[in-house]
């Protein structure tokens, strides 16, 4: 049943976000399933130590807001800074519409 679960809320059937409401795209739980697989080091969201990050994140039940979204994109744009993949700083990353993840461009997976 959660792999189902998953699926949907991964596919993008959760309520769309009006465009222009806020500078960061996507979902919320799209940026924190990329955070997490990014933490983990791998593109594969049903990965079990993705899995667990996204539980201990509570990307099921996080609200979808601006604010979320800018926080999960800044947690990445940190991530990609400490691991050698951006030259740019976490807040020059935050303000980059360019650097967005697939899972979040793709709405869904």
């Amino acid at each position: 049943m959660k792999l189902v679960l998953t699926f949907i809320l991964l596919a993008g059937v959760a309520a769309p976000v009006q465009a222009g409401d806020c500078d960061i795209p996507g979902k919320t739980l799209h940026w924190v399933a990329a955070y997490c697989m990014h933490l983990a080091g791998t593109d594969d969201f049903l990965e079990e130590g993705v899995q667990k990050c996204f539980d201990a994140k509570k990307g099921y039940d996080i609200k979808d807001t601006c604010e979320n979204r800018k926080r999960y994109k800044r947690e990445m744009c940190r991530l990609m800074a400490k691991n050698g993949l951006s030259d740019e700083d976490p807040e020059e990353c935050l303000l980059n519409p360019s650097v967005v993840p697939a899972i979040v461009r793709n709405d869904g997976i």
